[in-house]
């Protein structure tokens, strides 16, 4: 459901502001025993300066309770051949099944 919040903002408030549409793309690798998932898309990144939206905040606490350390998120604004991005990070450990 995290990789749900992260697809769906990157729709909602990156590419659907822009007057063109963007791109959402989505890489995914196993590397040295984590999960690693990028989100990016094109357009700034902008953080909620009111209440109104907890889905990112909401992801980052299910993964500290159920990860500690061991896994994180991140967002972060970068130029990717000279086009602004909005890029989310997120790394699980690669655990044995149960």
């Amino acid at each position: 459901m995290i990789l749900q919040t992260l697809v769906e903002n990157a729709v909602k408030h990156g590419i659907s502001m822009l007057p063109g549409g963007g791109v959402v793309r989505l890489d995914a690798r196993v590397r040295d025993g984590r999960l690693e998932v990028v989100v990016i898309n094109t357009g700034k990144f902008k953080p909620s300066v009111d209440n109104g939206g907890f889905g990112l905040l909401n992801a980052a606490e299910r993964l500290r309770l159920l990860y500690g350390n061991r896994a994180s998120l991140t967002i972060k604004e970068e130029s990717r051949d000279d086009v602004e991005c909005t890029v989310a990070e997120l790394v699980l450990p690669v655990e044995p099944g149960r």
